[in-house]
């Protein structure tokens, strides 16, 4: 057995990590699905990969951007949301999350999420970072923000979404991600940054 060093693969260290170059060629695209028929656009696109010369159908779900909010209060709790996911058949606990609506300022969207869910209003915000979710499917790109300085104002959500919410401890919170409690991507990702970025 070979031991890592032995292994014919570049050392790089993360500030001179490389970036690839684009092997891909689109020939055609076209869509299979539009609102309202479907949630969001579908599309398939021909597309040929130009170092073998090979073509493949290749579909893209066009989800917009969306963003989750850790909300954290004076005590160092956050606000989750629980809900049924249909998809996935089952229930979910989250970070206060949501689409953006077209040309949306995403801190806007954030604001306008995080009232809707919880009835929370916030005076400081701080980006977190973004996450691509579910890169080889959707262009979904998620956007992570840390609210704090809350004010709370009656929640109104979506008339469909059956919502419950609840004020945990930050830590018991990263608690629930380690245990696989919290499973959806953007809480993950926002709950783990937020550890980060305050060090918690």
């Amino acid at each position: 057995m070979k031991t890592t060093n032995e292994i014919n693969i570049p050392t790089y260290s993360s500030s001179d990590l490389p970036d690839g170059k684009n092997p891909f060629e689109t020939i055609d695209s076209h869509n299979l699905g539009q609102p309202p028929a479907t949630w969001y656009p579908i599309r398939i696109d021909t597309v040929r990969n130009l170092l073998t010369g090979n073509s493949f159908h290749y579909t893209v779900s066009e989800i917009g951007p969306s963003v989750a909010i850790v909300a954290m209060d004076d005590d160092g709790y956050i606000f989750l949301v629980g809900q049924w996911r249909y998809t996935f058949g089952k229930y979910s606990w989250e970070l206060p999350s949501g689409s953006a609506a077209d040309k949306e300022n995403l801190r806007d969207a954030a604001k306008r999420e995080l009232r809707e869910e919880t009835g929370l209003i916030a005076d400081s915000w701080t980006k977190l970072g973004t996450v691509d979710n579910c890169n080889g499917a959707t262009i979904d790109e998620g956007h992570l923000f840390l609210a704090t300085n809350l004010a709370l104002f009656p929640a109104t959500p979506d008339p469909n979404e059956i919502i419950q919410r609840v004020r945990i401890p930050f830590s018991e919170a990263v608690s629930l991600v380690f245990s696989n409690r919290i499973t959806e991507s953007l809480s993950i990702a926002a709950i783990l940054k937020a550890k980060h970025l305050l060090n918690l």
